[in-house]
Order: C-alpha cells, then structure tokens, then sequence
C-alpha cells in the first residue's frame, strides 16, 4: 500500500451510515468482511445486525 496522509474522511451529508460486510442474502461477491453499502439509519432490514464473538 502507498503511504497517504492521515485525514478524517467526511461523512454522508445526509446523516447515512455504512454496513460491512454480507449476508446470507447476498451475492458470493458480497460476502466479504471488505464489502461496503451505504444505508440510511432509519431503515430496516433482517439482513442487518451484529455477530457476538470471544476468544479463548
């Protein structure tokens, strides 16, 4: 990777939010921890959530 300067990225104008990662109701190509969409805070949807995890 190139070395590029620290800066704070500017959020959506809108107030959006971002999701990572896929569901299983997504495409194979989405279902990295790397994928990246765009979502507005109010919305819902099944697919959207957290996964708990602990290491031993």
């Amino acid at each position: 990777y190139q070395a590029l300067p620290q800066k704070n990225p500017v959020g959506f104008k809108a107030g959006g939010q971002v999701l990572r990662g896929g569901s299983f109701g997504h495409g194979n190509n989405d279902l990295r921890s790397s994928h990246r969409i765009s979502s507005n805070p109010v919305n819902f949807s099944v697919n959207v959530g957290f996964r708990c995890a602990r290491s031993h």
